[in-house]
This record gives structure tokens, sequence and C-alpha cells, in this order.
């Protein structure tokens, strides 16, 4: 175990070796001949208070004598030496992904619909267009045949696809109802409609039927209970409402593109005008409405290409 007299003597030992060696490396390093006389005396006045609480102070004294006699150290740094002002702590900013564009898509300006030559149909056409963004991912994801309605589908943006269904939405509906809102139509072969207790009639723009509310949970805003006390053709009927209709029509559509991946279909079509098994079916009609309504799809932009 090591004194207090005994570190006393080891200081002064230190303190003459550190004179020798500095007096020995003035000329091969100047910056070592700054070394103050007084730290080994001041270092030792420290040591002595924190020994009698501490056996690492001599630990410490041995570093400081070693770090003090290396040629690179230079104590006048030390002692001007100002502390950096401590930086305020930010929360980590994401970093971006670099596949990820960082700029927003461009604004696509939205072409017009031939239905909107009707009084009040450019809000067909504009609620159509958000309902098929908000609700329509299947259809937004594609079918195995969209290109042969759209050839350049998968190379167009998210809101030139929503208009492309927005297009071919209303070319069913041409044929369909020929755009008229209170449009009705006798079922002959379809019975009697759950909901009414009537025989079925396919009503408005996308000729749906009531009982569509039951196998549709998202069809619910036709409500026979108010349109019952209503002539057939009042357009105050629910299920002759434009925005109601499409609403409906357009996730019908929707769940028919995620169960068969196609437009054109035969078993399972909700509508004859896109039935393939039906030859007076609309498939070719329908691609050249398309075609003159969303150049997108014909057209690359040179934004794109």
């Amino acid at each position: 175990m090591f004194s207090l007299s005994g570190i006393r003597r080891w200081s002064r030992d230190l303190y003459a070796t550190i004179v020798k060696i500095r007096s020995g490396s003035r000329r091969t390093n100047p910056r070592l001949g700054r070394l103050p006389f007084k730290i080994i005396p001041m270092a030792y006045i420290q040591i002595r208070s924190f020994y009698k609480t501490s056996r690492r102070a001599l630990s410490l004294l041995i570093a400081f004598g070693m770090t003090a006699c290396s040629p690179g150290f230079d104590l006048s740094k030390l002692s001007s030496a100002t502390p950096a002002p401590e930086q305020p702590s930010t929360p980590n900013e994401p970093v971006p992904d670099p596949g990820t564009p960082t700029t927003p898509p461009r604004e696509y300006q939205l072409p017009r619909i031939a239905w909107e030559t009707k009084s009040g149909a450019r809000n067909w056409s504009l609620h159509a267009y958000r309902v098929i963004l908000d609700k329509g991912a299947s259809l937004l994801e594609g079918a195995d045949d969209v290109v042969e309605y759209c050839p350049l589908y998968y190379r167009i943006i998210k809101e030139e696809r929503a208009w492309f269904w927005t297009s071919l939405i209303a070319a069913m509906a041409y044929y369909e109802s020929a755009w008229e809102p209170t449009a009705r139509m006798h079922e002959t072969t379809m019975g009697t409609d759950p909901v009414t207790g009537q025989p079925v009639y396919s009503e408005g723009l996308l000729q749906l039927s009531y009982q569509d509310r039951l196998g549709h949970a998202y069809c619910n805003e036709f409500d026979w209970n108010s349109d019952r006390h209503l002539s057939a053709k009042d357009p105050r009927k629910t299920i002759l409402n434009p925005e109601k209709n499409l609403s409906c029509g357009i996730q019908i559509l929707n769940r028919q593109i995620r169960k068969h991946r196609k437009i054109g279909i035969g078993k399972g079509a909700y509508w004859a005008v896109i039935k393939t098994t039906k030859p007076s079916n609309k498939i070719e009609r329908i691609k050249a409405r398309i075609k003159a309504e969303v150049p997108a799809c014909y057209v690359e932009s040179q934004s794109r290409s």
C-alpha cells in the first residue's frame, strides 16, 4: 500500500524527470518546452485531498505524468480552450427513401366526357372520379384485359387511371340508360324484388335495383321506405339520384373486377353491355368511346417519356 509521504516523494521525482525531458526535448518539440512548471504542485495538492477517499489517485497521477511527457501534448491549448456551446437536441429527421419521388405528382387536368353535354353532368364525372379514387382500389390496380381498353394503362398515373374508369362507367351508362337518370326497365326474367315486394326494375344511370342493397352494403343509400311514396320516375327517389346510383354501380364493378380480374366476362357479369357471351354486348363501342375521351390511354405524355 502506498503512503502519502511516498506519493510526495514520487511527485518530486516525477517533477524532476519532466524538467529533464523538457530541457532535452526543447529542440525537437518546442511545444513541450512550454510545459508550465506549476502543474505538478497543483496536481499534487489536488491528489492529496483526493487520495483520502480513493486509491485511484496514484493511477491518475501516473497517467497525467505520462500524458505531459508525450511529444504531441500542448498544455497551452488545454488552458485556453473553451467548451463548445451545447447544441439543442432535435428529433431525428426521417431520411427519405431514394426510390420515392420527393415531388408531388403533377396536377391532372380532367378532360370532358361526352355525357357532360347534359345539364349538371360534369358533377357526375367529378363524383365518379372521386369515388373511384377513394373506393375503387381493385379498379385502379387494373385487370387482365385492361390494356385492350387502355393500352398505356400501366404507364399512366393514378389520376389518369381513375379518369379512364370514369369514362368506362359513362360509356356503360350510355348503353344502359342513354344517360337518362330516371330511366327504368322491367326485368321480366328476374321475378320479385325482395326489398320492394314488386317486380324487379332496373333504374337510373347504371340500371340498378333496390335488391342490390342486400348483396352490396355500399348500395345502402337506396331507401325504399322513403321512395315508395313517390312516383316511379320521380327524380327525388334515392335510386334515381345520379350520384347515389353511380356510387353503388362503381363499387359493384370494383368487386366484379376484384373477383374475375377482367372487365369483359361471361358468367357473373352484372351488366349485359360488358358480357362477352352476349352477342349484343357493347364492348367494342365502349373501347371506342374511351379512346376519344382519354387520350392518355393512347398517347404517351412527354412528361412521362
